[in-house]
Protein backbone atom coordinates (compact mmCIF):
# COMPACT_ATOMS: atom_id res chain seq x y z
CA UNK A 1 0.00 0.00 0.00
CA UNK A 2 1.76 3.30 -1.35
CA UNK A 3 0.17 6.29 -0.36
CA UNK A 4 1.13 10.15 -1.94
CA UNK A 5 0.24 11.28 1.65
CA UNK A 6 2.67 8.80 3.30
CA UNK A 7 5.50 9.29 0.60
CA UNK A 8 5.64 13.33 1.55
CA UNK A 9 6.38 12.67 4.86
CA UNK A 10 9.59 13.61 6.70
CA UNK A 11 10.79 13.43 10.36
CA UNK A 12 10.86 16.34 12.51
CA UNK A 13 10.77 17.70 15.83
CA UNK A 14 7.96 18.07 17.98
CA UNK A 15 4.46 16.13 17.43
CA UNK A 16 2.29 17.30 15.27
CA UNK A 17 -1.14 15.67 16.61
CA UNK A 18 -3.95 17.23 14.15
CA UNK A 19 -1.49 17.09 11.05
CA UNK A 20 -1.40 13.10 12.04
CA UNK A 21 -5.04 13.13 12.09
CA UNK A 22 -6.14 14.87 9.47
CA UNK A 23 -3.82 12.62 7.12
CA UNK A 24 -4.74 9.57 8.66
CA UNK A 25 -8.40 10.21 7.82
CA UNK A 26 -7.67 11.58 4.12
CA UNK A 27 -5.76 8.25 3.71
CA UNK A 28 -8.68 5.97 5.28
CA UNK A 29 -11.20 8.32 2.63
CA UNK A 30 -8.77 6.91 -0.86
CA UNK A 31 -8.48 4.03 0.46
CA UNK A 32 -12.41 3.86 0.30
CA UNK A 33 -12.79 5.48 -2.84
CA UNK A 34 -10.15 3.21 -4.22
CA UNK A 35 -11.71 -0.31 -3.73
CA UNK A 36 -15.39 0.67 -3.61
CA UNK A 37 -15.69 -0.64 -0.42
CA UNK A 38 -17.20 1.29 2.96
CA UNK A 39 -15.70 -0.13 5.59
CA UNK A 40 -15.36 1.94 8.91
CA UNK A 41 -12.21 3.72 8.64
CA UNK A 42 -10.58 3.55 12.63
CA UNK A 43 -7.64 5.56 13.72
CA UNK A 44 -5.36 4.46 17.02
CA UNK A 45 -3.36 7.60 17.79
CA UNK A 46 -0.62 6.56 20.38
CA UNK A 47 1.25 10.18 22.12
CA UNK A 48 2.00 11.77 25.17
CA UNK A 49 -1.23 14.14 24.01
CA UNK A 50 1.59 17.25 24.03
CA UNK A 51 1.16 19.59 20.65
CA UNK A 52 4.39 20.06 19.99
CA UNK A 53 4.42 21.86 16.32
CA UNK A 54 2.13 21.18 13.43
CA UNK A 55 -0.34 23.72 11.38
CA UNK A 56 -3.75 21.91 12.07
CA UNK A 57 -5.25 21.84 15.79
CA UNK A 58 -6.13 18.80 17.15
CA UNK A 59 -9.73 19.31 17.64
CA UNK A 60 -10.05 21.31 14.30
CA UNK A 61 -8.44 17.66 12.73
CA UNK A 62 -10.91 15.44 14.98
CA UNK A 63 -13.99 17.14 13.67
CA UNK A 64 -12.88 16.93 10.15
CA UNK A 65 -12.43 13.22 10.74
CA UNK A 66 -15.61 12.73 12.15
CA UNK A 67 -17.19 14.58 8.99
CA UNK A 68 -15.34 11.95 6.92
CA UNK A 69 -16.73 9.44 9.04
CA UNK A 70 -13.39 8.12 10.86
CA UNK A 71 -13.64 7.18 14.37
CA UNK A 72 -10.13 7.73 16.77
CA UNK A 73 -9.47 5.89 19.59
CA UNK A 74 -6.48 7.56 21.63
CA UNK A 75 -3.79 5.60 23.88
CA UNK A 76 -1.96 8.30 26.50
CA UNK A 77 1.41 7.44 27.16
CA UNK A 78 3.81 8.11 29.57
CA UNK A 79 4.85 8.77 33.16
CA UNK A 80 4.63 12.28 35.44
CA UNK A 81 7.56 12.13 35.63
CA UNK A 82 9.18 11.28 32.29
CA UNK A 83 12.00 12.81 30.61
CA UNK A 84 14.05 13.10 27.52
CA UNK A 85 17.75 13.74 27.58
CA UNK A 86 19.18 14.97 24.19
CA UNK A 87 23.05 15.49 23.25
CA UNK A 88 24.21 19.00 22.97
CA UNK A 89 27.67 20.45 21.53
CA UNK A 90 30.00 20.20 23.74
CA UNK A 91 28.86 16.77 25.25
CA UNK A 92 26.46 18.21 27.57
CA UNK A 93 22.97 16.82 27.64
CA UNK A 94 19.52 18.62 27.92
CA UNK A 95 17.45 17.35 30.12
CA UNK A 96 13.08 18.42 28.88
CA UNK A 97 10.19 17.13 31.48
CA UNK A 98 7.32 15.55 29.28
CA UNK A 99 4.62 14.55 31.21
CA UNK A 100 1.82 13.16 29.46
CA UNK A 101 -1.17 15.71 28.27
CA UNK A 102 -4.33 13.44 28.65
CA UNK A 103 -6.59 16.49 27.67
CA UNK A 104 -6.12 16.73 24.07
CA UNK A 105 -6.24 12.68 23.55
CA UNK A 106 -9.54 12.46 25.70
CA UNK A 107 -11.08 15.26 23.56
CA UNK A 108 -10.24 14.18 20.20
CA UNK A 109 -11.48 10.22 21.42
CA UNK A 110 -14.89 11.86 22.38
CA UNK A 111 -15.00 14.16 19.58
CA UNK A 112 -14.72 11.48 16.76
CA UNK A 113 -16.71 8.52 18.67
CA UNK A 114 -13.53 6.62 19.71
CA UNK A 115 -11.86 5.40 22.87
CA UNK A 116 -9.43 7.19 25.45
CA UNK A 117 -6.71 4.24 27.10
CA UNK A 118 -3.85 5.23 29.65
CA UNK A 119 -1.81 2.71 29.03
CA UNK A 120 1.81 2.35 31.46
CA UNK A 121 3.02 -1.11 30.10
CA UNK A 122 3.27 -2.83 26.91
CA UNK A 123 1.28 -5.51 28.48
CA UNK A 124 -1.28 -2.59 28.91
CA UNK A 125 -1.01 -1.53 25.39
CA UNK A 126 -1.55 -5.25 24.33
CA UNK A 127 -4.82 -5.27 26.12
CA UNK A 128 -6.07 -2.16 24.22
CA UNK A 129 -5.10 -3.86 20.96
CA UNK A 130 -7.43 -7.00 21.81
CA UNK A 131 -10.39 -4.69 22.90
CA UNK A 132 -10.21 -2.63 19.75
CA UNK A 133 -9.48 -5.48 17.74
CA UNK A 134 -12.96 -7.29 19.10
CA UNK A 135 -14.74 -3.97 18.07
CA UNK A 136 -13.08 -3.01 14.60
CA UNK A 137 -11.92 -6.56 13.00
CA UNK A 138 -13.94 -8.96 11.65
CA UNK A 139 -13.95 -12.73 10.91
CA UNK A 140 -15.55 -14.53 8.11
CA UNK A 141 -16.93 -17.88 9.39
CA UNK A 142 -18.31 -20.81 6.95
CA UNK A 143 -21.73 -22.54 8.49
CA UNK A 144 -24.08 -25.60 7.36
CA UNK A 145 -27.33 -24.47 6.09
CA UNK A 146 -28.24 -27.74 5.15
CA UNK A 147 -29.56 -28.71 8.33
CA UNK A 148 -32.13 -25.79 8.43
CA UNK A 149 -33.19 -26.93 4.74
CA UNK A 150 -33.47 -30.29 5.83
CA UNK A 151 -35.33 -29.59 8.62
CA UNK A 152 -37.44 -27.28 7.14
CA UNK A 153 -38.21 -29.86 4.95
CA UNK A 154 -39.52 -32.39 7.70
CA UNK A 155 -41.81 -30.02 9.00
CA UNK A 156 -43.75 -29.39 5.04
CA UNK A 157 -43.70 -32.89 5.14
CA UNK A 158 -45.54 -33.52 8.03
CA UNK A 159 -47.90 -30.61 7.78
CA UNK A 160 -48.58 -31.57 4.45
CA UNK A 161 -49.27 -35.19 5.93
CA UNK A 162 -51.75 -33.37 8.77
CA UNK A 163 -53.66 -31.60 5.88
CA UNK A 164 -54.22 -34.17 3.65
CA UNK A 165 -55.54 -36.38 6.92
CA UNK A 166 -58.18 -33.42 7.90
CA UNK A 167 -59.26 -32.43 4.51
CA UNK A 168 -59.51 -35.68 2.52
CA UNK A 169 -59.40 -37.68 5.53
CA UNK A 170 -56.78 -39.96 4.24
CA UNK A 171 -52.53 -39.68 3.73
CA UNK A 172 -51.61 -39.24 0.48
Amino acid sequence: FRSTGLAGLTSGEGTAIGDAILLSAQVGQRQKAREGVVPPTTVLLISDGARDGGRVAPLTAAKRAKALGVTISTVLVGTPNGIVTTPLVGGYQEQIHVPPSPGTLQAVARTTGGEFFRVRTSAALNKVYEHLATRVGHRTVDREVTDVFAGGSIIVLLLSGALSMFWFRRIL
